[in-house]
């Protein structure tokens, strides 16, 4: 039997926009920031004009807290840009400039993602008009916004009202005809991401935020403020990729089983092997490929060992500007081992030659990997490098 109903139909604009002021649809926990353009908006409302198709906005109904909310699960950026346009702002860039917080540092060392050229990305969402209403009056909304002095006039010609009420967009309508929360949340996730498969390419953070939300107890585990700190070829360093290497590295270690067959088929495929392991981790798809959560964390409280790491990446000279993927990884795999997953502190006597070694480890790696840092067999051997490192600096158990 099928759990959900999906609806068709089509609102005009200013139904849309309604519906947004009224703050009757609203944008799930894990939306993505407004990545459109000024010409792409300008490009999408052309196109309605000229009587286009345009694809459907999705909104999910999803019960939670015992009430009911109805969520943009795709159309945000369309959607937004209508209300943009109708109120003709579009937010300062300068203003909400984004802080790079969703671009990760990658096993190629790449300086830009595929694509990045055509992505405007501003630390703002649709949500930021919603939360700054007092009063549905466009005058009113317009007075309020402008005065913080961070939005600009979209555009010196402003579209007849006419336009907005005459003109519609189409929608789907999914409602689930089942009560629980989880089963609801997981599905949801679980369309956003197909959703987003073949849509604007989401960047890893904001993929991976959907599945945050099958379990909120995780998220400040996977996005640690620690790591967002320490940056990798000037993108943040990605903590949910140690995590993944290393509990997949624990468990073969566990089975006396050749450590060769670290990430064993994932060489282009990175982040599909990073989603495994957060499955694994939050309880929705447990995986034979790396070590339990509990047995790292028992009862899963993880917060204490996080606060060691800190300490001790501190106390081991880790930089705050790392310069390549191999830089990070021979500072960083061992020690997040030992602290985490081996219940072991460095040795602040003993760290007089540790950045040294790590330096010359990395100066001999850099050698030999030149531009192939992804290749499996160079990620192994920082691994174990790093780790053989480490051991000779932490002391013999955890206090």
């Amino acid at each position: 039997m099928n759990q959900y109903k999906v609806f068709y139909g089509e609102y005009t604009l200013k139904h849309w926009i309604d519906l947004i002021l009224k703050k009757d649809i609203i944008l799930p926990p894990y939306q993505r920031s407004f990545v459109w353009s000024k010409e792409r908006t300008s490009g999408l409302i052309k196109s309605l004009e000229e009587g286009f198709f345009v694809p459907p906005v999705i909104i999910a109904s999803l019960s939670m807290n015992n009430k009911w909310e109805n969520y943009i699960l795709d159309g945000q950026q369309r959607l937004t840009s209508v209300l943009l346009r109708y109120l003709n702002i579009f937010p300062d860039e300068d203003k909400f400039k984004d802080t790079g917080n969703d671009a990760l540092a990658n096993d190629n060392d790449d300086e830009e993602e595929e694509d990045s050229d055509n992505i405007n990305i501003l630390n703002w969402t649709l949500r930021d008009i919603q939360d700054a209403i007092q009063n549905r009056e466009k005058e009113n909304i317009l007075k309020n916004l402008m005065k913080s002095g961070k939005y600009k006039e979209f555009d010196i010609n402003t579209l007849n009202s006419e336009f907005f009420e005459k003109t519609c967009l189409p929608f789907a309508y999914i409602k689930p005809t089942q009560d629980s929360e989880n089963d609801q949340v997981r599905y949801y996730s679980s369309v956003f991401r197909r959703i987003n498969t073949g849509a604007q390419s989401l960047l890893p953070l904001e993929a991976r935020a959907s599945m945050y939300w099958l379990n909120k107890d995780f998220k400040d585990f996977f996005q640690p403020v620690l790591f967002k700190q320490i940056k990798t070829n000037t993108k943040v360093t990605d903590f949910a990729r140690y995590m993944s290497i290393l509990a997949e590295y624990d468990h073969l270690k566990r089975g006396n089983k050749n450590i060769s067959l670290l990430a064993r088929g994932f060489r282009y495929k990175m982040e599909t092997y990073i989603e495994n392991f957060i499955y694994h981790t939050i309880g929705d798809k447990p995986s034979t490929t790396f070590t339990e959560f509990k047995s790292i964390f028992p009862s899963n409280q993880y917060q204490d060992k996080i606060n060691y790491l800190k300490e001790d990446i501190k106390y081991a000279g880790v930089p705050e500007k790392l310069q390549s993927i191999v830089d990070a990884d021979y500072y960083l795999f061992g020690l997040i081992y030992f602290v985490l997953f081996e219940n072991k502190r460095i040795d602040t006597n003993k760290v007089n030659n540790l950045d040294k070694d790590i330096k010359q480890a990395i100066s001999d790696a850099k050698e030999k990997e030149k531009r192939q840092p992804a290749a499996l067999k160079y990620l192994t051997s920082r691994v174990k490098k790093s780790i053989e490192i480490y051991g000779r600096y932490i002391k013999d158990e955890h206090k």
